[in-house]
């Protein structure tokens, strides 16, 4: 639900969550190398369109999080993980009321 381990190769992990209280969805990367970068796209009316790239060896070691999409229940939101090692990007999508729940 949710939540990806994107590349074998690298092992990043990537997380689509969601927030019902606030109405909004986001995605989150750990274990990623520097350089490495997610996008989030929410479909709706703005079809939103979301970055976070890791710059430094410490962000490497924690969460990197992109901006917050304003989404609705049911709605379509699409995690893509970009390697700076190569390989070309990886996808997965998911309904908001499927992503981890995030209070």
């Amino acid at each position: 639900m949710g939540r990806r381990r994107i590349s074998s190769r690298s092992g990043p992990w990537i997380q689509i969550r969601y927030s019902l209280e606030c109405g909004t969805s986001w995605a989150r990367m750990w274990g990623a190398d520097v350089d490495d970068r997610v996008e989030i796209r929410a479909s709706g009316r703005d079809d939103s369109l979301h970055v976070a790239q890791v710059t430094s060896r410490d962000e490497a070691d924690t969460y990197v999080h992109t901006s917050m999409s304003v989404v609705s229940p049911g709605m379509s939101v699409k995690a893509c993980f970009f390697p700076t090692a190569g390989g070309g990007k990886e996808c997965f999508e998911t309904r908001t009321d499927k992503a981890v729940y995030a209070p």
